[in-house]
């Protein structure tokens, strides 16, 4: 199964209407998506040698932030908002955002964040 298959399910189970509160996911899909960035960041630390629980923690060491980086890039790419990605493993919005032009270059970036929007933009048409 894939990273976009998981989340897909994730996605068919919750998130219905206004969610009340800071939380923006609903702890049950909260959870399938936590669960996603240990399988991610498992799979990062067998490839890069840092322990997944260092990936996902706090430490600023740039070994293991070059590591998170690429965790929350795989995340986006499942799909995931830069928000969602940022309450997964901790993290503002805005820093996801700081973490993928690291880790893409703004150009990718751009170019990618432009051709995630493109489907929306031809429904509100």
């Amino acid at each position: 199964m894939s990273l976009r298959d998981v989340v897909a399910s994730g996605l068919r189970r919750g998130l219905s209407g206004q969610l009340k509160g800071r939380r923006l996911m609903p702890p049950e899909l909260l959870a399938s998506r936590r669960t996603l960035a240990k399988v991610v960041a498992r799979r990062i630390a067998v490839e890069t040698g840092i322990p997944a629980d260092e990936i996902l923690g706090r430490r600023r060491y740039a070994a293991i932030v070059a590591a998170r980086r690429r965790v929350a890039l795989e995340l986006w790419r499942a799909p995931m908002s830069t928000t969602e990605v940022g309450e997964v493993l901790g993290m503002d919005h805005t820093s996801v955002i700081h973490a993928l032009r690291r880790e893409l270059g703004t150009d990718v970036y751009a170019a990618e964040l432009k051709a995630r929007r493109a489907p929306q933009m031809q429904v509100a048409s």
